[in-house]
């Protein structure tokens, strides 16, 4: 489906997602098309993309570059396999490439010492680690061509598109702006309906969620009519989704804090108590969460405590291998101002 001339959607099951599909998006290039990310590293997401290339008389040889966004699984995932079958040239953030990097960042003990140093208790930890994990049937960690800085003009057929810098979601997150059509190509950065989730995991950025803070100010000023993100459908609220989006890390702060009360407590405790979406898309306590969404409910609400600790709003203390937070003296009902 062509959005705005010269950008065509096309959508990518992501199996056994609630999403349901990552947005990829095609540009004409100077030479052949860009892909703006590539989908789930398997047969089957691959044959889709082919077909649904096919579905506008192009061959997956057309492809010259394929722009990664970040590199999560459901965006970098076909980009390595791509560019083994058809020599496309991969571009990433800089900071991005540790993540995408071969062999690196594969679970391991650093993950389940977080857990436990954060307060889950091992009996759920060991549940997680007997969990499978991965379900990808290709190897989709891949060293990128281009390693982007986040202020390069990409030139297209007729126009260009500039990159954008927004770490928050991940530490390397990128965006493309026409300044043209007036539209972004937003990735994960923004989302209609729910919110980009933000954590902090061992090998996290410092402070993730004051990064993206500053990404969705910093892109406040642009003139959008029309935002192209990874997930769900286009929308055409620019300004008021980036004040939306501040507006709830704002209410979730006030919701942490009111559940840290004044004593001091793990950041799994602190998770226990706050209300978050379960798997049936009802809001549960965290109590109420499967450890796997615990686990992610945990990296959340740490990426709160983080921003808040550097903010001076609440302190962390680590004592008998467990990591503890307290609320001190200071108070306000603004914490991203």
């Amino acid at each position: 489906m062509e959005i705005v001339p010269g950008i065509v959607q096309l959508q990518i099951p992501i199996p056994n997602n609630p999403l349901g599909n990552l947005n990829a998006y095609l540009l004409k290039a100077k030479e052949g098309y860009m892909l703006v990310d590539a989908g789930w590293p398997t047969q089957e997401t691959l044959d889709i993309l082919i077909e649904k290339l096919a579905g506008i008389n192009l061959t997956p040889q057309d492809i010259k570059t394929i722009f990664i966004t970040h590199a999560h699984p459901d965006h970098l995932g076909l980009a390595g396999k791509f560019r083994e079958l058809y020599g496309v040239e991969i571009m990433l953030h800089e900071s991005e490439a540790l993540s995408a990097a071969p062999d690196r960042w594969e679970l391991d003990n650093h993950i389940w010492k977080w857990l436990l140093l954060n307060g889950m208790p091992e009996s759920d930890v060991d549940v997680l680690r007997q969990r499978p994990w991965g379900g990808h049937q290709f190897t989709w960690r891949v060293e990128p061509d281009v390693l982007l800085k986040g202020d390069e003009r990409l030139e297209l057929e007729s126009s260009y598109v500039e990159v954008l810098f927004t770490p928050g979601h991940s530490r390397g997150h990128l965006c493309l702006y026409d300044p043209q059509k007036k539209a972004l190509l937003a990735g994960d950065h923004l989302l209609p309906v729910i919110t980009p989730s933000v954590n902090f995991y061992p090998r996290s950025v410092a402070n993730p969620l004051g990064k993206y803070i500053d990404s969705l100010k910093k892109i406040q000023p642009l003139e959008v009519d029309i935002v192209l993100p990874a997930h769900q459908n286009i929308f055409y609220n620019f300004q008021e989704r980036i004040v939306e989006l501040i507006k709830h890390h704002e209410e979730r702060a006030g919701e942490l804090i009111q559940a840290l009360g004044t004593s001091s407590k793990t950041a799994y405790q602190v998770m226990l108590d706050m209300k978050w979406m379960g798997m049936s898309s009802e809001v549960v306590l965290g109590q109420g969460l499967e450890p796997i969404q615990q686990m992610s409910a945990c990296a959340e609400t740490l990426a709160h405590l983080e921003y808040l600790r550097v903010e001076g709003f609440v302190d962390r203390m680590e004592a008998d291998d467990k990591a503890s937070f307290k609320a001190i003296g200071k108070n306000s009902n603004t914490y991203f101002s």
